[in-house]
């Protein structure tokens, strides 16, 4: 293996979740989080009366379900890396949730306030015989099924520490320590396969005789979707996740799903030995895969299995499964106990909802009066026939609702943004906890079902060709008497609790204030101070976590400016290496600085040597534009010869070519890069006219006041 380069700075997005730290860069006093005005009070006392009960948990079903099969003897462990410099898992911290007499602050929703307190119910559970769950020891869950040998783990959490801390406390808890044979992949969401290596055997032999299943096309999903754009995602993920704000009950409590994915750890990915197809080929795989039809029996370890393809609804290759002996039932992760995202915030591509609310369906004709029992991927089960088919019942009306309505608005005449205003749940599914709003939410949903459909634009010319943001703000403040008037404006506005307006006309004078000396000095602090507020008190208001968790880390930054990581995860080259070339050198073109490349044409042939076997690609700077190919060019300028490792360490920016290739290439590092013909200029030439790798903190509410 080559030297270990510094990837967390360009790659790997952990479920879009990293760990970071606020820089004081704003050279003014530190505004600390204020307490919820009146207004913000009041709309939670009014909350109280819409919500389905009291929104007091003691006596619940929700909350016997997540306290049932408990082993209160248990406690989670902190978890720590593996040298034990740095906390990778730690509930301590939200020890404020823990008291289920304790009415919400008006602080935090009281609805929000409630899933909360239920995420908080953590350890190991016994939910029936021979099925258990680890909860509350990363974001996800961690299923634990014993077969007639040994033990079947569902989905191993997001790092291998916490995955290994989840097994371990399996092991403390039933006293017996089955060797586990199967792993099973419901989805390709980091979180729910990253910490694979963690409950693997550690003896090679026992490791291979593992099987690893996972839904068709799991493999490229995971490693695709958070590549090409994975900067931008991860940098909207930190606002998503709140990974800035400290735990209290006017900071983090939670990203409604879970609390939060762990940082500071080991991602891993071992490829599936079974993928489970729509029909199994006679003859067997070409790939050498082992092939399970869905919705036929398949035996792993004594249990008899039936799987069902679920792709792009919440992933884009998921599975659910009924396993018969046990009477119980998964949805992975499309039936929990929030409504979800069908447009997540970090940003990635829309999910189909009609294909989610169909796949629910399916799921309940197929299996839901044979299921004593569901269990997900994250939340806690439900543990009787009524309650499974009322689930998924619940999921499949709520997902269809809100795409059959979103389209029926959109074919009266509405845009997204007048829909979002005006769709609401009818009352028999507003009344079902599970389909509040904590992770997705019916408006952010809807604006994502538009846009699945019609895209960005509304049909309005007004909104084809708008003048960019700085341009918009100086006029705006313009034709309203300029930023002084304006900010006398804004302090009224606060008092009257219109905040949502607030942080819109205010977001003028910031953005102004990074082009505008005279701006920048007189009324910039006193315009982010005032939208802080704002923002602060919109994130008290909502129901949502992830809304919370924007709106709070918003204001921020605006107090204390930009975002640091003061820790992320250890760099996957499970991952990395999982990467299919073409895609890589994709990655490449990305990269590209297209104003450095005006004129230039060269053609490069790699010599890719990959798993023992070697590859022929090409790539072809044109037009300011790189193409690739799984071929050679007849009249390549340069031919390198490069090993994986290398390749994906240049293409990424791990090291420049001099470093890999060139003069400064360290002969002690075994990597390789090669020149086998032409002319190497031409290489280095190449990979120079990349970007450097993409800053991973640059800002989103509060622009740059030196650009």
């Amino acid at each position: 293996m080559m030297k270990t380069y510094n990837m967390a700075k360009w790659f790997f997005v952990v479920c879009g979740c990293l760990g970071v730290a606020v820089a004081h860069a704003v050279a003014h006093a530190v505004e600390q989080p204020k307490e919820a005005t009146q207004i913000t009070s009041d709309l939670h006392r009014e909350a109280y009366t819409r919500l389905p009960d009291s929104g007091a948990l003691p006596g619940t079903r929700d909350l016997e379900n997540a306290q049932r099969g408990m082993y209160e003897n248990l406690v989670l462990p902190v978890v720590t890396n593996r040298d034990g410099t740095k906390t990778i898992w730690d509930v301590s911290p939200y020890e404020f949730l823990t008291d289920l007499y304790k009415e919400a602050p008006f602080t935090v929703h009281p609805s929000l306030w409630r899933q909360s307190q239920l995420v908080m119910q953590g350890g190991l559970f016994k939910l029936r015989d021979r099925l258990y769950q680890v909860r509350n020891l990363d974001v996800g869950n961690m299923t634990i099924i014993e077969g007639n040998t040994g033990l079947i783990i569902i989905d191993p959490l997001t790092l291998e520490e916490t995955a290994r801390a989840a097994l371990e406390l399996y092991y403390q808890g039933v006293g017996q320590r089955k060797p586990v044979v199967a792993v099973i992949y419901s989805h390709s969401h980091v979180d729910h396969y990253g910490g694979v290596r963690g409950v693997m055997p550690t003896n090679p032999f026992a490791q291979r005789n593992v099987r690893i299943i996972a839904p068709d096309g799991f493999l490229e999903a995971a490693v695709t979707e958070n590549v090409l754009a994975g900067n931008a995602m991860q940098r909207r993920a930190i606002y998503m996740y709140g990974n800035t704000l400290p735990p209290s009950e006017k900071g983090h409590v939670g990203s409604g799903l879970g609390l939060n994915p762990p940082t500071g750890g080991t991602v891993t990915l071992i490829a599936p030995t079974d993928i489970v197809v729509k029909n199994a080929a006679s003859s067997g795989s070409n790939s050498g895969l082992r092939e399970i039809q869905e919705k036929t029996p398949e035996n792993i370890d004594g249990l008899t299995f039936h799987f069902f393809l679920t792709p792009n609804t919440e992933a884009p290759a998921e599975m659910h499964w009924y396993t018969e002996e046990l009477r119980a039932l998964s949805a992975a992760e499309n039936c929990t106990k929030t409504l979800h995202n069908v447009y997540t915030l970090r940003g990635a591509k829309t999910r189909d909802a009609l294909a989610w609310s169909k796949a629910l369906d399916e799921t309940l004709r197929l299996w839901g009066d044979k299921s004593d029992i569901m269990y997900g991927m994250h939340h806690w089960p439900v543990f009787t026939n009524a309650e499974v088919k009322a689930s998924l019942a619940a999921a499949r009306d709520g997902y269809r609702f809100i795409h059959d309505q979103t389209l029926r608005l959109a074919n009266s005449g509405l845009n997204k943004e007048e829909i979002a205003a005006r769709l609401v749940f009818p009352p028999e599914i507003e009344g079902i906890w599970e389909l509040h709003g904590y992770y997705g939410s019916l408006s952010h949903n809807a604006r994502g079902v538009y846009t699945f459909y019609f895209g960005w634009f509304d049909g309005n010319p007004v909104n084809l060709n708008p003048l960019p943001m700085a341009e918009r703000a100086r006029r705006h403040l313009d034709w309203m008497g300029g930023p002084k008037q304006v900010l006398k404006n804004a302090e009224l506005a606060f008092q009257r609790g219109e905040y949502r307006w607030l942080v819109e006309v205010l977001n003028y004078i910031i953005v102004s204030a990074a082009h505008d000396e005279n701006i920048r000095k007189n009324y910039d602090s006193k315009a982010r101070s005032i939208s802080a507020d704002a923002m602060e008190q919109l994130g008290y208001q909502a129901e949502n976590a992830t809304w919370r968790n924007f709106y709070l880390t918003g204001a921020q930054e605006l107090r204390h400016g930009k975002a640091i990581s003061p820790q992320s995860n250890e760099p996957s080259w499970d991952t990395l290496l999982a990467m299919p070339t073409p895609m890589l050198l994709d990655f490449m073109g990305v990269r590209l600085e297209a104003e450095r490349a005006y004129g230039k044409t060269i053609g490069l042939n790699f010599i890719l040597q990959r798993d023992n076997q070697e590859e022929a690609y090409s790539v072809t700077l044109q037009n300011s534009v790189i193409n690739n190919r799984a071929e050679h060019l007849r009249n390549a300028d340069v031919t390198l010869e490069v090993n994986a490792q290398t390749l994906a360490a240049l293409i990424t920016g791990m090291v420049s070519y001099p470093q890999a290739c060139g003069a400064e290439h360290n002969a002690g590092v075994p990597v390789l890069c090669r020149v086998v013909r032409g002319n190497a200029a031409k290489a280095e030439e190449l990979f120079s006219l990349l970007a450097p790798p993409f800053p991973t903190n640059f800002p989103i509410v509060a622009p740059n006041r030196e650009d």
